[in-house]
């Protein structure tokens, strides 16, 4: 008897942790751990997460999941997005939307560097007018796409990334010209060598008999393409999470 109370204290005692939910590894854009965006939906949101990625370099990721437990939303967002470094490492500029569908809760965590852009009220208005009345119908398609959309404008109308901002300087400085020379000096010679090498291989006797059958062929090297994702890239950069955002229920 008391063998197998030690033994169901010990049960209890480990139970939340066997139901612990891991933090995932995500993918850049969608994550849909519950398969409710459609096909076309899908298409549509990876185009948003390209698009931001390539005219600001925003790095967008969406998580879609049953349940956050045992972590709040607001926890669960923040980790994940800690975890996966979203954004550009210099910028900070990552967005990670998740979605509860079983505990019908949503959260938008917002990179340090988009805050001014998306203060939490600007983005818990957005979310009460495009997000939250679709996922209340269970429309997870039009909820999600809508909201992005919204956001996605705020960014291209109000968000500059560091490096597209101007400078205040009228021309170089000493040390920079001297770069642009040492590199233009090197370039020169570089240029100068491969030129000596084609005109020496121009002039060069044409191999006899004997020589040819001894020339073995070189075949040119294929380089393997790097691969390439819907979005364009296959890894977030190393960005930070500002603790911004707005979240809620539906």
């Amino acid at each position: 008897m008391r063998k197998s109370a030690i033994l169901l204290f010990f049960v209890l005692l480990l139970f939340p942790v066997f139901l612990a939910q891991d933090i995932p590894r995500i993918s850049p854009c969608l994550n849909d751990f519950s398969g409710v965006i459609g096909p076309n939906y899908k298409t549509q949101i990876e185009q948003i997460c390209a698009q931001l990625n390539t005219k600001k370099g925003v790095e967008l990721a969406i998580v879609i999941v049953p349940s956050t437990q045992p972590y709040d939303i607001n926890s669960f967002a923040q980790k994940t997005f800690e975890k996966n470094a979203i954004g550009k490492a210099n910028e900070d500029n990552g967005l990670l939307l998740v979605i509860a569908t079983a505990d019908r809760g949503w959260r938008l965590e917002v990179g340090y560097g988009l805050e001014g852009t998306l203060p939490d009220g600007k983005v818990g208005q957005i979310a009460r007018e495009k997000l939250v009345p679709s996922l209340k119908n269970n429309n997870y398609n039009e909820g999600v796409l809508y909201f992005l959309q919204a956001i996605a404008q705020e960014i291209n109308q109000n968000y500059t990334p560091r490096n597209q901002t101007g400078g205040g300087g009228g021309g170089i400085g000493f040390l920079e010209f001297l770069v642009i020379f040492a590199i233009a000096f090197i370039f020169f010679f570089i240029l100068l060598f491969k030129i000596s090498e084609k005109l020496k291989n121009f002039y060069q006797p044409p191999p006899t008999r004997g020589e040819e059958d001894r020339t073995h062929i070189r075949r040119p090297v294929q380089q393997q393409k790097k691969p390439t994702t819907a979005v364009g890239y296959s890894r977030f950069g190393g960005g930070r999470s500002g603790g911004g955002g707005a979240s809620g229920t539906f």
